[in-house]
This record gives C-alpha cells, structure tokens and sequence, in this order.
C-alpha cells in the first residue's frame, strides 16, 4: 500500500508463515526473492525476516532470467554448456506444447504425476505427494493462468515442466520426465517456456 515503509512490507506475511509452520522443528523454510524486487523497495524489505531468525544468502537472488531481453540474447547469456545444448534443441526441434488457461485432459494429468514419481524414485526419493494434488489445485493454477505447463516429446523422452507465472515473475516450481532420458530436451524446455512466458508479457524467470 501507498505511504508503507518498505521495512513493513512483509510484516504481515511473515507473521503469517511462521504462524502456519509453528510446531514443526525440522521444517527448513526457504524464501527466494527476484533481484527487480529488492531493486523497486530496498534491501530493508528484508528486515522482517532477519528480526525472526531467517539468514539472507545473496546468490539465491541472482538465478533469474531477464526476459525483457530478446530470445537470442537470453540463449547468448547461458552457460557455454547449456548454450550447447539449447542450439542442439533448435537444430533437432523436439514437439513441445504449453498449456496456459485451459483445461488439461485427465490422461495428460494422469501422465504428469506418473512422470513426477519416475523422476523421484529415479532420483532415489519417493514423492511426497498423490494424484489428487495434480488433478486438483496444481491443474486449477494453470486452468486460472497461474501457471504455465510445458511439455516436450522428443524420440521416446516425455518432459514435463511447471512454471508460476505473475505480471512480472515466472518461477520453475516442478519438472520431471519419462522414457528415454535425453541430456538436452529439459534445457530446451525451459528456453522454450522463457519465451512462452516472454510473450505473456512476463519480466523474469527464476530458476
């Protein structure tokens, strides 16, 4: 609001996080904040979380994409070996389709969280969550164009990523795959949903 210091910005919401998670001693809570953020209302911003314990880790603040700059650009700004394998993408040109305020079909959901357990016990970890999250709240965000889903079919790999999308911030929240694991097409979809959301008049991408 208009005439708040923007130290007592965040007042309310903090009070709010530490309420809710009060009781659970081996929760980690973590919060990242765009870089633009703290450019508009100054680094007092974080004064709410430092008076409650939180610790402020710079780097966290940085791994954000501009995406007011052109689709080159942004590929030119990527890490060597991610500039690889995005101009692989381009060259081998994967199937990929995004689903922004619509509704996703019920196999394509079904698909989706089948993928996400692949990727966990892949990884060594069982998934924490049930088909009901996916068919429920994260299939309402992108049916209400809070989020965006992308997916990428390439020579048996099936990718599948998340993003929240706000005025001015994408976030990566989720992505996983199944079939053929294949090194490049994730990196392309990400460089693919940059520009989906760039489009949708979205400033920054965090990754």
């Amino acid at each position: 609001p208009a005439g708040v210091r923007p130290n007592r910005l965040l007042r309310p919401l903090v009070k709010r996080l530490l309420g809710e998670v009060e009781g659970q001693p081996n929760l980690l809570v973590q919060i990242r904040m765009p870089q633009d953020f703290l450019d508009a209302h100054g680094y007092g911003i974080l004064e709410p979380f430092l008076l409650e314990g939180f610790t402020a880790v710079l780097e966290y603040w940085e791994r954000s994409v501009d995406l007011r700059l052109d689709g080159l650009e942004i590929l030119h700004r990527a890490h060597k070996r991610v500039r690889y394998q995005l101009r692989r993408g381009l060259r081998e040109a994967p199937a990929i389709r995004f689903y922004h305020r619509e509704a996703l079909p019920d196999p394509l959901l079904r698909e989706f969280f089948e993928a996400a357990v692949h990727t966990r016990e892949a990884s060594g970890t069982p998934l924490g969550h049930d088909f009901a999250l996916y068919a429920g709240d994260r299939a309402a965000l992108v049916r209400n164009g809070k989020a965006v889903l992308g997916v990428c079919e390439h020579q048996g790999y099936r990718g599948y990523l998340l993003a929240l999308a706000s005025r001015a911030l994408g976030y990566y929240w989720d992505g996983s795959w199944a079939g053929e694991k294949t090194d490049f097409a994730m990196h392309f979809l990400h460089y693919r949903m940059m520009l989906f959301l760039k489009e949708l008049g979205v400033r920054r991408y965090s990754l």
